[in-house]
């Protein structure tokens, strides 16, 4: 539904990947003059295994990968192809923004990815890391990659693994706010828990699958500082209280 009012200045094309084994979403498929969209069966093996399979049914220029719970602005996807052209050998995310921005929960999680995402800064623009929802890039780069790895079975950390290699192939990564994404982060405690409990598992399969020096196991104090107590210069203090004391939590439970 978020794609529907795209107002690209080209032919664009949704493939939803349905990876849920007990469901059937071919009544979301629709075709109009300027957008196809069709619905592929999964694997029901994860999300690094179901985005390969939407990208091999793919036939456009770019790609773009997004999370069933997110929401883009009309004009996104033109704005895809306007930053694509200006970089062609780079892979372009967005920053994450919590829709609901009442919920500490929801907010915590938007700092975390935000920090995390901070944390891998190369430059102004260019980074290290991006999370896979909102991830663009030119369809032959991503083939050239070898797509993401189906040894994540889980959604987490498929995508730190797939940056890695990405960067070591020479391609770059630019994170650009004009590519922001509105994204449901978990708004209960217990749906925090069991993101960051996955985020915990993905990250130790991380460190298993990629070499050492290809990505940080332990960041120093002053990281876990700032995740701690930089929500109070972004929240106010009552709210950044507590979106700090689950930014502090969260990490005890990936540990």
């Amino acid at each position: 539904e978020a794609l529907r009012p795209q107002l690209p200045d080209r032919s664009f094309e949704i493939i939803i990947v349905d990876d849920c084994l007990t469901t059937d979403l071919n009544h979301l498929s629709f075709q109009t003059v300027h957008c196809n969209c069709k619905v592929v069966r999964g694997e029901g093996k994860g999300p690094a295994r179901a985005r390969n399979l939407g990208a091999s049914h793919s036939t456009g220029t770019y790609l773009v990968f997004l999370d069933d719970d997110s929401v883009v602005y009309p004009s996104y996807l033109a704005r895809i192809v306007e930053q694509m052209e200006r970089r062609p050998n780079d892979a372009l995310g967005g920053p994450q923004r919590s829709i609901d921005r009442k919920s500490s929960f929801a907010l915590a999680s938007e700092w975390l990815t935000d920090r995390f995402v901070d944390a891998e800064r190369l430059d102004s623009d260019r980074v290290g890391f991006t999370a896979s929802n909102g991830f663009a890039m030119r369809r032959a780069a991503f083939q050239r990659s070898g797509g993401f790895s189906p040894n994540f079975p889980l959604a987490a950390s498929e995508d730190r693994e797939f940056c890695v290699r990405w960067i070591a192939a020479g391609f770059h990564i630019d994170v650009l706010q004009e590519l922001a994404i509105q994204h449901h982060f978990p708004a209960t405690l217990a749906t925090f828990v069991e993101q960051q409990w996955r985020y915990g598992r993905g990250a130790f399969h991380f460190q298993l699958c990629v070499p050492a020096d290809q990505g940080p196991r332990v960041r120093n104090i002053r990281f876990y500082l700032g995740v701690v107590f930089g929500p109070l210069r972004s929240h106010g203090l009552l709210r950044g209280v507590r979106v700090g004391m689950l930014a502090a939590v969260s990490q005890l439970i990936v540990w």
